[in-house]
């Protein structure tokens, strides 16, 4: 195994995410541990942290909801094609976290996606799904 290769990753995908083919529309997802990410952890994780680093036990649901949170603003960017009840269903933060915990399978395929490190190496970018020059 070459690391040079495998975790040869293109920056600004990582940050400003790639375009996956999702059902009839697609979705745009940064990388898990890119700098976007971890950005909207440390917003979120920290009541969490500070509880934890209190000896407070930190409530299971409290946690994922947090970690559900961090997903729909760190790690979406963008989407198209999505409805709710037949209506188109426009990509907020807010709206990916209602689906995100009303879907559980939802999360599931974001965080595979977001994790799939073909998807964000430098020479995958160009033939990811809507990333390349003629997209």
């Amino acid at each position: 195994m070459d690391f040079s290769q495998r975790y040869n990753f293109d920056v600004d995908k990582c940050e400003g995410g790639v375009w996956f083919p999702f059902g009839t529309g697609r979705i745009k997802l940064a990388r898990f541990n890119s700098k976007r990410h971890k950005s909207a952890q440390d917003k979120h994780a920290r009541v969490n942290a500070l509880a934890s680093m209190a000896g407070v036990k930190v409530d299971e649901d409290a946690a994922k909801r947090t970690f559900i949170k961090i997903v729909a603003e760190g790690i979406i960017v963008e989407w198209e094609g999505f409805s709710l009840n037949g209506q188109p269903y426009a990509y907020t933060p807010e709206n990916a976290e209602a689906q995100l915990v009303e879907h559980p399978d939802f999360l599931e395929d974001v965080f595979a996606l977001a994790n799939n490190y073909d998807a964000f190496r430098r020479e995958a970018v160009a033939v990811a799904v809507g990333n390349s020059p003629t997209s």
